[in-house]
């Protein structure tokens, strides 16, 4: 979050002190703006640096990148790995998200889909804030439930 292209980048999200909340929110959606979506998995985890310069990336790009701009305004943040139902699957798939960290409580958000929220298709397995460990580490909680895991959808609104 101290690399001159993400404070830019933080910067020119959500130029104007905000509430956090509403911070919260324009960091979430400049980033799901600006991001391409990158389906080939050359690079498994991309640095926020390395995103902040080619914009382009999967969840684990979208959630890095929102994470270190959240933090160079001032917000807590940190990464949620789980799975979301992807209805072109018709099933459940690896996702990473984030929490920013407002008023005594973690908010979800989730800058791939950009919809200022999540929703109860997103099942949360951990959190990490990357510090102090390998980033695919933070991966091994969906790894050791893949192939076990039998979910069942009751009821859809």
């Amino acid at each position: 979050s101290d690399r001159p292209r993400v404070r830019r980048l933080a910067e020119h999200a959500a130029a104007a002190a905000e509430d956090p909340a509403v911070l919260a929110l324009k960091l979430e959606s400049y980033v799901h703006r600006r991001m391409r979506a990158r389906k080939t998995m050359v690079v498994t985890f991309a640095s926020a640096a390395d995103v902040a310069e080619t914009l382009s990336g999967d969840c684990s790009e979208h959630a890095v990148l929102l994470a270190a701009i959240c933090r160079a305004r001032g917000l807590p943040a940190r990464l949620a790995i789980g799975l979301v139902y992807s209805p072109a699957d018709r099933g459940f798939a690896f996702h990473m998200w984030n929490e920013v960290y407002i008023r005594g409580r973690w908010y979800p958000l989730d800058a791939t889909l950009g919809q200022g929220r999540i929703s109860a298709t997103h099942i949360k397995l951990a959190d990490t804030n990357l510090a102090g460990h390998s980033p695919l580490s933070a991966l091994l909680p969906v790894g050791q439930l893949l192939g076990d895991l039998e979910l069942e959808v009751l009821e859809i609104e």
